[in-house]
C-alpha cells in the first residue's frame, strides 16, 4: 500500500510535459489506449496496467526508475531509490523470535554469524551464543547503508545533467553578448563615419571663413544627426534651366557625378566672380571638401563669398537675365538670411524656391569665359512615417507693412502687400522712370490692384521701406511690422 501511495504522489509531481514524456517512453510496453491518456486519471490507469503485465510491482520497480532517468525526472528517481533502501532496511530490520531449541539456535547462529562479517563493530558469534544460552533471544537489527553504489550512480549522472544544462545556458548567454557587442560595434563605426565627414568638412580650405561664422559642430549634434539618418528618405527634385539651355558646348559639368556627392552631402558656401554686365565664375563649396569651379576669368573685376551657417541652407535663388545670359544671382537661406546680388540687376527677375526643399547641387554648362546654363536641384528630407508629395508647389517671396496714409485727415492705417521683383521688371511693367533705389534693396510689386498701399515698394534691412513717386524713391517714416516670408504661390 505503501509504494501505491508512493506511486500516486509521484503522479501529482509530473508537469504535462513529463506525463506525456513518461507516457511516450513506455509506448511498447502498455496499450495505446492507456498511453492516449495523458491526464493524471489516465497515469493512473497506466501505472496499473504495469503492475498487471509485471512491469513493476511491489518490491521491484527497477523498470520504473529506468523510465524516469530516461525522461530526465531525477527527483522523481530518488524519491524511488530511497524508498528501495528504506524497503531493504526494513525486510532486514524484521525481528527474529526463534524457538530456544537446539535447531532454532543453529539458526539464529547462522543468520547472526553472516550478518556480523558485514556490519563494521558487530559482535562475535561467542557473544551472540553467550547471549542466546542466557536466555536473552532478542531480536537484533541490522542497519544496512542506505546508498549503494547503484545510487550513488545515478546521483552523479543527475548531477552531471544539471551541470550541463547550467553550461548550454551560459552559453546561450555568451552568443546573446557576442551579437550585442556586434550590434553595438557597427552603430559606434556608423557613427565615427559621420564624426570624420564633419571633421573633414571642417578642415575645408575655407576654414578661415567658418570660424568666423561660428560653423563649429559639437560631437552631440554629430552623434543627433546620424542618428537622424537613419529616419529620413530623401527626395530629388530638378530645376528650370536658366540662361541659354540650347546653346552647345562640350563643357558641362554636374557637381553630383564630378564631385561623387551623396544625400548627406550639403553646400556649405559659394563663390562667385562678376563683371559690371555678366556673371563670369560660380564656385559651390561641399561638405564633402570638394567644390565645382566654373568658367574662371583671366582678370576678375568683383568677387565675393558667401558661406552659410551650421544648419542653415538655401532655399531660394534669384537668377537676373538678359537676352538668354545669366547676369545675377541672390541667395536666400532657411535662416532668413539674403546676400547681395552677385553680378547685374540689369535683367528679368527669376526666382526658384520649392515648398520643404532645400538647393543640394547645380549642373550647367560653360563656354570660354562665361556661364551659358545654370540648372539647380533641390532636396526634400522626409520622415520615413510621413507620406511623401511628389509635386512640389512653388514658393515667392512675399513681403507686406502697415503704414500711416497721409491722403486722409485721420490718417488711416494702411496694410500693404507685395510680391518679389526686380526694378529691372517693374520700371517696364509700370512706366516708371529712374535708377534702383540701391544694389542691396529688394522690390515688391502689389499683389492686388484693389487694395490700397503703393504699387510698389522697396525694403532695404528688412525693416526700411520706400515708395516710388514722380520717379523718386521716398521713405515711409510711418511704416511698422514690415514682415518678409517665403510663401507657397501659383501665378
Amino acid at each position: 500500500m505503501e509504494f501505491r501511495s508512493i506511486l500516486i504522489d509521484i503522479s501529482n509531481q509530473l508537469s504535462d510535459a513529463n506525463r506525456h514524456a513518461f507516457h511516450f517512453a513506455l509506448g511498447k510496453v502498455i496499450p495505446r489506449k492507456c498511453r492516449d491518456d495523458c491526464t493524471p486519471d489516465g497515469t493512473l490507469r497506466l501505472l496499473d496496467c504495469l503492475f498487471e503485465r509485471g512491469f513493476i510491482a511491489d518490491d521491484n520497480f527497477d523498470n520504473l526508475i529506468n523510465i524516469f532517468e530516461q525522461i530526465q525526472c531525477f527527483d522523481i528517481v530518488e524519491q524511488l531509490n530511497e524508498y528501495r533502501s528504506r524497503l531493504i532496511h526494513t525486510s532486514i530490520a524484521e525481528p527474529v523470535s526463534p524457538s530456544c531449541t537446539d535447531d532454532g539456535i543453529q539458526t539464529l547462529l547462522s543468520l547472526a554469524y553472516s550478518h556480523s562479517m558485514s556490519v563494521n563493530g558487530s559482535p562475535s558469534s561467542d557473544e551472540l551464543v553467550a547471549e542466546l544460552l542466557c536466555g536473552n533471544i532478542q531480536s537484533r537489527t541490522i542497519a544496512l547503508p542506505k546508498e549503494t553504489y547503484t545510487v550513488n550512480e545515478r546521483k552523479i549522472k543527475k548531477r552531471f545533467s544539471i551541470v550541463r544544462s547550467i553550461l548550454y545556458s551560459k552559453s546561450n548567454q555568451l552568443y546573446m553578448k557576442l551579437i550585442i557587442i556586434f550590434i553595438l560595434s557597427m552603430i559606434l563605426l556608423l557613427l565615427s563615419f559621420c564624426a570624420i565627414r564633419h571633421l573633414r568638412k571642417s578642415n575645408f580650405e575655407e576654414q578661415s571663413s567658418l570660424r568666423q561664422h561660428g560653423k563649429y559642430i559639437s560631437i552631440t549634434k554629430i552623434i543627433y544627426n546620424c542618428v537622424q539618418l537613419l529616419e529620413f528618405v530623401y527626395t530629388m527634385k530638378e530645376g528650370s534651366p536658366y540662361g541659354n539651355k540650347l546653346f552647345w558646348t562640350n563643357r558641362s559639368f554636374d557637381d553630383a557625378r564630378d564631385l561623387l556627392l551623396s544625400y548627406t552631402d550639403c553646400c556649405i558656401g559659394i563663390r562667385l566672380e562678376w563683371t559690371n554686365i555678366s556673371l563670369k565664375s560660380v564656385r559651390f563649396l561641399y561638405s564633402n571638401n570638394q567644390s565645382s569651379h566654373l568658367a574662371i576669368p583671366e582678370e576678375r573685376l568683383f568677387s565675393d563669398t558667401f558661406m552659410l551657417q551650421s544648419n542653415e541652407n538655401i532655399n531660394k535663388i534669384n537668377m537676373y537675365t538678359n537676352n538668354g545670359t545669366i547676369v545675377g544671382i541672390q541667395l536666400c537661406t532657411t535662416d532668413g538670411r539674403k546676400s547681395s546680388v552677385f553680378g547685374s540687376t540689369n535683367g528679368h527677375f527669376l526666382t526658384e524656391s520649392f515648398e520643404n526643399y532645400t538647393f543640394s547641387y547645380a549642373t550647367g554648362k560653360q563656354h570660354n569665359d562665361q556661364i551659358v546654363m545654370l540648372q539647380f536641384h533641390w532636396m526634400k528630407r522626409t520622415s520615413s512615417k510621413e507620406k511623401i508629395i511628389t509635386e512640389a508647389r512653388n514658393m515667392r517671396e512675399i513681403c507686406e507693412f502697415i503704414f500711416l496714409s497721409n491722403k486722409t485727415a485721420d490718417r488711416t492705417i494702411v496694410y500693404a502687400q507685395g510680391i518679389e521683383s526686380s526694378w529691372y521688371d517693374l520700371k517696364r511693367k509700370l512706366h516708371r522712370e529712374g535708377d534702383a533705389y540701391d544694389m542691396a534693396a529688394s522690390y515688391y510689386q502689389k499683389t492686388r490692384q484693389k487694395d490700397r498701399g503703393p504699387e510698389l515698394f522697396a525694403i532695404i534691412n528688412s525693416d526700411t521701406v520706400f515708395y516710388h513717386h514722380n520717379n523718386q524713391w521716398h521713405m515711409y517714416n510711418s511704416a511698422r511690422n514690415v514682415s518678409c516670408s517665403i510663401r507657397p504661390w501659383s501665378d
